[in-house]
Parts: C-alpha cells; structure tokens; sequence
C-alpha cells in the first residue's frame, strides 16, 4: 500500500517537473503569449508575424497561442496574478475594468523605423473608446481596438418575416415557442432591452441611451427579469456558441445573437441551402468591441506592441476578416474597397451610409450591412459599461431567469426523488427476494438514514464532487471497474468521492487527486448459500495527470490490487481520448501476482459538450484478460456506456453537477445505467 501511493507520489511530482519544466521551456523573454478569443484570428499570421517581427527589430521570437471562451475567466487569471501574458483581446467592459483597477499596461507606440499602423483605426471606433469610463485615463493609451459588431436577431427566413423580429419584443411572441435560442451573455441582453424597455423616453428625447447603459437599479433590473421570465416559454436554450450551428440546422427559428456569429451561420446555411438573415431591432442595440490590451504581468511588452501594431495593417485586416467573420475596426480606403468588392460578389443590392465609419466619401456604398449596418441604425446603438460591484446584482437575475440557482423547492425535490427510488428498491428486492425479512427492515432504514445524512452534508456545503445512486436493471447496484461486478455484491448502493485538480497558468497540465468510496446495502448472497453481509464497501484513491494531450492514471483500490493507466487525447472540437490500462497486483505492488494476473483494458471515450451540457460515449475492450474474468485470454468488448451530465453554476466558485449513464456490458449480457449529484468547488 505503502509502495503504490510512493508511486503515485512520485510520478505527480514527476509530471507536476515536466509540465512547468516544458510550459516556460526557451528565453521567455523571447516569446510572445497572446490570450485570445477562440476562432478569433486568422493563425496563419502568426507564424508570419515572427518573420516579420524579425525584419523590423532583428529580433527573434516566439508566440505560445492561447485561446478562451469567456471575459470573466481571462480577466481571473489576469487579477489573480496567475498568468503572464503579454496580450490579451478582452471586451469593451473588461477593458474599463482593468485600466480602472490598474490590471492594464500603457501602450507604447514607438515603433522605431516600423510605421504606426494603428493610425489605420477607424475614427468612430477610437471615439467609443474615448467614451469608455475610465476616470482620469484615456482607454486608447492602454489598448487599440480589434474588432467590433452588434448584438441583434438571426432568424430563418423560411419560418420568419423580418417585420417579426424588428422589434426585441419579438421574444414574447408565441409563435416562437421553443424556437428561440438566446445568447448566453447576461450583458448582451440586459442593454437592449433596456433600450426596449424605455424606447419611449429614448425616441421623445427624455432618456438618453449612452447614459442608460449605467442603469443597473433594483427598478430597472426587476423589470428586466420579468420581461424574460415571460418570454422563458419560447427559449429553446441558452447558449454561448452553439446557437449559429443550430440555426444552419433549423433547430430554432430565431437567435439572439452577435452579428459576428450570425455572419458564419449566414454563409454556413447558405452552403446547405438554409436561408438566414440578421437584423438589428428598431429600438437600437448595443455595439460592442474587442480589444488588445498588455497586462500589468507582461514580460515581453516590446514584441506585444509590435504585434498590436502589425494586426493593424490594412492587409492582415482583411484577411482576419475574411477568416473569422467579425469586423475589423480599421477603416482604410483598402478595406473599403475590399469589402465593396465583397459585396457586389453577394446577394447585397442595397447601398448604406457607412461615412460613420470610413468617412464622408463613404455615405452611399454597397456594403454587407450586417457588417457595416446603416448610419440610421448606428445611431441608435450604444456601448455598454462595466458594472463593476454591481455586476453580482445581474448575475443574481441571470442564474433567477434561466433557474440555474439552487432554492429550497428543488432540495426537496431532490430529497423526494432519491427517497422514491429507495422506497421502489425496497419494493422490487422484496418481490424479488421475499426470504427478507424481519432482518431486513432494519437494513432498509440504515438506507434511509444514509441518504438523508448524505443529502444534509449537500445541503450544508460538503466540498464533494460527486453523491449519487449506481443500479443495474433489477435496481441491485453492482460495484463495477472496467465491466468487472463482484457476484457477493448487490442491493442498492451509494458512492461519494471527495478530491481536488490543479491546472498550470499556462493551462497546458491538469492534474486531480481524488478519494472515491462505494457503499452497498444488503450484498447479495455469496456463492454457496452464504448469508448476506449487512454491507459491502470499496474505496479507490485516483491520481489522473495530463499535459500537451498525454495523460497518465493511478488507481489504487486500497485491497489487493491498483492499475495504471497511459493514454493520449486527440484534439479537436470532439477529443477522442484512448487509454489502456493495466491492472497492478498486491497490495505491496508484487510483481509476480501481477505477472501471474496481468491483464489489459483498451477504452475510448468520446465526449462532446454544449455549454454546461456534457456528454460521452465510452468503449471498453479487453486486450489481455485474467483469470478475473470469464473470457480469460480472450479480446472482447467489455462496457458500452452512454454519460450525460449538465452543471448548474451556483455561484462563480460553486455548481452542481448532474450526471446519469446507461450501458450494456456484453461481456457479462447486462444493463448498467446510474445517477449522481454533488457540489464541486472552485478555489
């Protein structure tokens, strides 16, 4: 026992040596760590750019390309001090935040023999940031604008007329039930129907719309979350990213969504030959911006400049554009005339007025309007702002309108459903088994009891990250590891593991240790007629490191036996992941008893996630089997399980996870299926 935990330990430190030795590997002062936006650049200039950087300042370097999915996970990293990027492209709001709480470097734009590029900025996107809150700074000294867009409908022009979704009051629509799918952007929809909400005033001139981007009073949010919560009928989902590949599958009819997005969904559809369209609501919208900005934990400030600057060529703007979807803030003659050209090529027939944005020589000019929307439509739309400690008071709302919290009601709701299941177990083994008896009742209220303690320790915070139910088809759980199930085992059962993860600041090592415990009630009788024992318990310690795709497992089943797993994670939008494992004999690792024993497990797991909704296929096959199992020597499928699993976020350092499988073990000819609810905590 001794020896396999001097293992794990060793090997943890092993890993924890090589991914810190590998992530700072080369002079760090000669690499350029960029954090950006996934699906946000065109990467082929990223390689260019070394070449270029090396013909401007003979200077060689080195970019580590890193990419995320929200503002507020970027912006920890950046506040804790646990990252040391030298660029990163946040939003407009997490822009004021970090200049305001001093997170961001000011930009130096000696470029040396190198011209400015960033000259080549738009005027009307240099004016917003001018108009950014950040007291007694200007936002253009600490960041330069990147790309920009607008938040409003796609819908399908097959089952929506445009003069349907003119108006943000189109989510209240019956027509769209279960047909509308809503960015999962709390800020996005809270400003536009601010504006909704107080068009009137906005129109007669009593309310001006730059300054209701302020609002966030008890009043105004209240009547926010109330316009959503009657509009909840008719959202199919709440999403972050998945939305536009829904919409080119006419899942739903309409998004709320950003312009950007909508702009690949438009040309995904059309290639399949589904008709999508974008508007902006007459009331206005928001605007919005991305920029670059150096954080205050930057190292290699110099090359971060030079690339800020080189993003803002005319040429590599074009190409970003062309790659991603989104609009580049520069406003050049080159991109207008790339973007005309663009344009004249499309289904596009109706000019606009885009002098806002390229100046007066541009007030009537074929353009895409979904990029460069009308000047009419410009003036109605407004930059949100940073709520700062507000923000907790909109994101109570948020969790209230798409039922993300945890309130008393769903406790017991949970306590009722788990008790059901136990009451209808008890039932079933008594049809079943009718020898129970009077010895049994007992043993059924030690059930109860465990339950009702487990369900109290939920409720009160235990930090654990997984409580839950496992059954076969007769509801008799089955301790199951890799598709083996001990025969003396049976009745229902609980499992309960507590445990803790470490990832690396680069993100490129994740590493987990956790304790897993299983509690069977009322075993089975054991082969031969043997009484049952009143409980049967197993206990697992689990250490799973990964790093550059690689990762390696430690089990320890604190009995005779551990395994040892290696494997490698493909990448990709669905990381296919193949380990094998290999079983370890003794409990004092004794390798004749693991020799004598040896056997292989080949599994694959598949998984796929939309937002907080998760799930995995698994594949298991025998490589080597022992005499452990009935096809000794043999290589057959072992376990076919089908997990899935949706975290709700409490707050931004707790949620519960639910998760629930079902499977076939054709090894053994049975159904597996489970379910499990727990608390995870981030700290």
């Amino acid at each position: 026992m001794k020896k396999l935990l001097k293992v794990a330990l060793c090997f943890a430190c092993a890993m924890a040596v090589c991914a810190c030795s590998g992530g700072n590997s080369g002079d760090r002062a000669h690499q350029l760590k960029i954090y950006n936006w996934s699906d946000y650049i065109d990467e082929d200039l990223l390689d260019e750019f070394e070449e270029w950087y090396y013909e401007q300042t003979g200077e060689k370097v080195e970019i580590i390309y890193q990419v995320f999915d929200i503002n507020e996970v970027m912006l920890a990293k950046i506040e804790r001090g646990q990252a040391d990027y030298d660029l990163v492209c946040p939003s407009d709001y997490i822009i004021e935040r970090m200049i305001n709480h001093g997170l961001a470097l000011p930009l130096d734009r000696n470029y040396g023999s190198t011209p400015d590029y960033t000259k080549n900025v738009a005027p009307f996107a240099i004016e917003e940031f001018n108009a950014m809150n950040t007291p007694g700074k200007n936002a253009n000294d600490y960041s330069v604008p990147y790309m920009w867009g607008t938040v409003g409908f796609m819908y399908n022009e097959k089952y929506v007329d445009r003069s349907e979704v003119s108006t943000w009051g189109a989510i209240l629509n019956p027509k769209f039930e279960q047909k509308l799918f809503m960015k999962d952007a709390f800020r996005d929809i809270y400003s536009p129907l601010l504006i909704y909400l107080n068009s009137e005033g906005i129109a007669n001139g009593t309310v001006d719309a730059k300054k209701l981007m302020y609002d966030v009073s008890d009043e105004s949010i209240a009547k926010v979350e109330a316009l959503l919560m009657e509009a909840k009928k008719n959202v199919s989902g709440w999403e972050a990213d998945f939305g536009k590949e829904m919409m080119t599958q006419e899942k739903a009819w309409v998004n709320w969504t950003w312009s950007g997005d909508a702009m690949w969904a438009i040309n995904e559809a059309g290639d399949v030959g589904v008709k999508l369209n974008y508007v902006v609501p007459e009331e206005g919208s928001n605007c919005f911006f991305d920029g670059w900005v150096i954080p205050k934990y930057a190292v290699n400030t110099k090359a971060a400049n030079y690339f800020i600057n080189y993003m803002c060529m005319s040429e590599n703007a074009i190409r970003n554009m062309d790659v991603i979807g989104y609009v580049s803030v520069i406003g050049t003659p080159e991109v207008l005339a790339s973007q005309e050209e663009l344009a004249q090529d499309s289904r596009y027939a109706e000019v606009v007025d885009a002098s806002y944005f390229f100046g007066p020589e541009a007030d009537s000019v074929l353009l895409n309007p979904i990029f460069y929307p009308d000047k009419s439509v410009m003036d109605k739309c407004v930059l949100m702002h940073d709520t700062d400690q507000d923000t907790e008071k909109l994101l109570k709302m948020w969790s209230r309108v798409k039922g993300d919290n945890l309130n008393g009601t769903i406790l017991v709701l949970i306590a009722v459903v788990v008790a059901a299941l136990v009451v209808w177990s008890v039932i079933k083994s008594k049809k079943n088994k009718s020898r129970r008896q009077a010895a049994k009742k007992e043993n059924n209220m030690k059930k109860i009891v465990l339950v009702a303690v487990a369900l109290l320790g939920l409720v009160n915070g235990v930090s654990a990250q997984t409580l839950g139910f496992m059954a076969d088809k007769e509801f008799m759980s089955e301790y199951i590891w890799r598709g083996m199930k001990n025969d003396p085992v049976g009745g229902p059962g609980a499992s309960f593991d507590i445990g803790l993860n470490f990832t690396s600041a680069d993100e490129n090592f994740y590493a987990e240790a956790y304790f897993w415990t299983y509690q069977s009630f009322h075993a089975k009788p054991i082969v031969g007629g043997e009484k049952p024992t009143d409980h049967y318990s197993e206990y697992q310690f689990t250490f799973y490191a990964e790093t550059h795709g690689f990762h390696l497992e430690f089990n320890n089943y604190f009995g005779d036996m551990g395994e040892l797993g290696i494997g490698y994670t493909l990448p990709g939008v669905v990381p296919a992941s193949l380990t094998l494992y290999t079983s370890l004999y003794g409990d004092d690792l004794n390798w004749a008893e693991t020799k004598q024993n040896f056997s292989q497990y080949l599994e694959l797991a598949v998984p796929y996630s939309v937002g907080n909704f998760n799930v995995q296929a698994t594949f298991g096959a025998l490589t080597h089997a022992s005499p452990y199992y009935e096809n000794e020597g043999g290589f057959a499928i072992n376990n076919m399980m089908l997990e899935a699993g949706y975290t709700f976020e409490l707050t931004d350092w707790l949620s519960l996870p639910i998760k629930a499988g079902f499977g076939y073990s054709p090894l053994y000819q049975d159904l597996l299926y489970y379910g499990s609810a727990g608390l995870s905590v981030a700290f």
